[in-house]
């Protein structure tokens, strides 16, 4: 009987994080893979030099006043998926001029949601995969990417948790990693926004 009645709470533990997911996440997550397997790779100093390079060749023709940011765990410098993230911010007026500069000398997007975010997909040194985002900066996925980040730096304890979180990963489908990070930074952005 007690078994049972672990089972049910477990179960319910469970029910109450996957409704901490938004509609859009549960959206997004359904299109992931569940036979890709997921790698985590250690952080590598290097990186910090390819993100100054490659935000100098996107300085270049974007114009040296526009933003282009260091993201994602390169930024935390912890382990990740060996991903180089690379956002540009901009402001909804400037989303399509950028776009068309951007189209222009990395060619068409990866993924595209218009007016809201797009994303290229590059290799340096055979090996780094730098994705390159364009962002409008007022959208709320942009300003809580931000505040988790950033909240995550000035709270040694919760960026310890999401290292063990990311630690814990490899061998986990695309969909139940994402699903398990999507649910920290939930609850990370929820505390940080009190």
């Amino acid at each position: 009987m007690q078994i049972w009645k672990d089972l049910s709470r477990i179960n319910s533990f469970i029910n109450l994080i996957r409704s901490m997911l938004t509609k859009d996440q549960k959206e997004w997550l359904n299109h992931l893979s569940d036979s890709n397997f997921i790698k985590i790779t250690p952080f590598d100093p290097k990186i910090i030099e390819i993100f100054k390079s490659e935000r100098d060749t996107l300085k270049s023709f974007l114009g040296s006043s526009q933003e282009v940011l260091l993201r994602g765990s390169s930024y935390l410098e912890i382990q990740g998926k060996g991903e180089l993230d690379i956002y540009i911010p901009v402001s909804p007026k400037d989303f399509n001029p950028t776009m068309e500069k951007l189209i222009n000398h990395l060619g068409m997007p990866e993924s595209a949601y218009p007016g809201e975010r797009m994303r290229w997909n590059k290799r340096e040194d055979g090996e780094t995969v730098i994705e390159i985002f364009l962002i409008d900066k007022t959208i709320d996925d942009w300003k809580n990417m931000v505040l988790f980040e950033e909240y995550l730096l000035t709270h040694p304890e919760c960026l310890e948790e999401y290292i063990s979180l990311k630690q814990s990963s490899p061998g986990l489908t695309s969909r139940a990693y994402y699903t398990k990070k999507l649910e920290f930074m939930n609850k990370i952005i929820e505390v940080a926004k009190k």
